[in-house]
């Protein structure tokens, strides 16, 4: 019954029809159908004036997919089909039930509906989407159901402007410029990472300096800003890594030697030191650089090139790590740099070892270079693309049941993506609670249930990914 060979074009057809719509109209289903022996029930109501032509359609995926303007919360596979269509009757509902037969893999399957109703004052001059709707389908004779009308209690980050859907947060971006309080600037240029001869470079940003606020963000730009003109050059291996850090300098001094006090806070002379134990540095980019003086931007930054963004935690120290072998550059760039100590080389804000034209070096073949506190001057910018919702407790299971394999109701744009995690609470409070867990059966047994969602948007297209509902099968 799902299939059809109705196209979706045929709603412009009806735009020659003498009506239109006086209000937005609204889309609802049956957002859970236990499976019986028959099959399970799907049932659909439109509202809008009486006498508008309406049109539901019903498909597999979520989407979205883009039609004349309007959003649609179908994913336009190969069996999107025509379920009812019609003139709204007095009483402004339009009503249609129907069983679907049982059939292989109709367990944990979601039926995503909209409604396309005839509107010529729509922006598209033929007709307006609802809002989308589903339908899931679950092996158990009852469930924990949450549709998202009503959000009271709910806290996070999340976005609820979509009805009867949660959504993630807008992607955010900001920029941060690394010249730090009480730093000292430096005049000459210096080269590093820069050298045609070869060159190891590694800097540490903590925390603070970058703006952290403990959320996590994507790292999506590093540019550096020069002390002299642009020189044209290109660099045709050039490897550049990002990683978090367990090194947080200080740059303290005493105020009667003007010394540091904590000179051996910084990064180690040993490159591998200042790894996090586990988790070193990933590339962001490995190719050709070419530096364009026309690429520099109107704050005077050129940018270092990232061919994909780093995911950091919020909370760490940030750590840059450059490897440049020796090649046909011709070396003529310097970066700003500023002292965060004038008495002292140390701490170690940066640990460089650079070759020479009559001792070139190989980057990955050092292990040691020097360490210093003259800290380059960068522009990083982050991107937002996380964002969460938390439930407030809910008493759902009331009969000591246990919990069977969840299904949620999404739509997910390229590039986006969800992530649920629960915990049960013998008396609906944080002390009585578990571990958190992927599995919402860290709850079996107990009377209260809580989940959490995150949501990671496209950071480069800016698309949210869409939850309708969230379905918890018990037994």
């Amino acid at each position: 019954m799902f299939r059809s060979r109705t196209p979706l074009a045929v709603t412009a057809s009806l735009a020659f029809l003498p009506f239109a719509i006086a209000q937005a109209p609204s889309f609802a289903m049956n957002a859970a159908s236990p499976i019986t022996s028959q099959g399970g029930q799907i049932q659909s109501y439109v509202e809008a004036p009486v006498g508008s032509l309406y049109a539901v359609w019903i498909d597999i995926d979520g989407g979205p997919v883009p039609v004349l303007g309007e959003q649609l919360l179908l994913g336009a596979t190969p069996l999107l089909s025509l379920f009812d269509g019609g003139l709204v009757p007095t009483g402004n509902i339009a009503f249609r039930g129907a069983q679907v037969p049982l059939f292989p893999g109709m367990l944990g399957l979601v039926v995503y509906g909209q409604a396309l109703v005839l509107d010529v004052t729509a922006p598209n001059g033929l007709f307006r989407a609802t809002n989308g709707a589903s339908t899931a389908f679950h092996g158990t004779s009852q469930a924990y159901l949450e549709t998202f009308d009503l959000l009271n209690g709910f806290t996070g980050t999340f976005a609820s402007d979509l009805v009867g859907h949660v959504r993630g947060a807008p992607v955010t971006r900001r920029t941060i410029e690394t010249i730090l309080p009480g730093s000292y600037y430096f005049p000459a240029p210096i080269a590093a990472p820069l050298v045609p001869f070869g060159c190891r470079a590694q800097y540490v940003y903590r925390a603070q300096d970058v703006g952290a606020t403990g959320a996590p963000e994507l790292l999506t730009a590093v540019r550096w800003r020069t002390v002299l003109n642009v020189v044209p050059d290109t660099f045709p291996a050039f490897d550049f890594r990002v990683g978090h850090t367990d090194v947080v300098p200080d740059y303290s001094v005493d105020p009667w030697s003007a010394l540091p006090v904590a000179p051996n806070s910084g990064l180690s002379p040993t490159f591998a030191n200042n790894e996090r134990p586990g988790a070193p540095p990933v590339p962001v980019f490995q190719g050709s650089y070419t530096i364009d003086p026309l690429a520099m931007l109107p704050s005077g930054y050129l940018p270092f090139p990232m061919s994909v963004p780093f995911a950091y935690d919020g909370v760490s120290s940030l750590l840059l790590d450059f490897r440049v072998p020796p090649g046909l550059s011709q070396g003529g760039n310097g970066m700003t740099v500023w002292l965060q100590v004038q008495s002292d080389y140390l701490p170690g804000a940066r640990v460089v070892r650079s070759g020479t034209a009559v001792a070139p070096i190989l980057p990955d073949q050092v292990a040691t270079g020097q360490p210093d506190n003259a800290l380059p001057e960068l522009q990083l910018e982050f991107t937002r693309v996380t964002s969460t919702l938390r439930s407030p407790w809910k008493f759902a299971n009331p009969m000591q049941l246990a919990y069977d394999v969840p299904i949620v109701a999404r739509s997910l744009p390229p590039g986006t993506s969800i992530a649920l995690r629960y915990r049960g609470s013998t008396n609906g409070t944080d002390a009585g609670a578990t571990a958190w867990s992927d599995s919402p059966s860290v709850a079996n047994g107990l009377f209260w249930l809580q989940y959490e969602i995150t949501f990671r948007s496209n950071a480069l297209t800016g698309d949210r990914p869409i939850v309708d509902s969230l379905v918890l099968p018990q037994f």
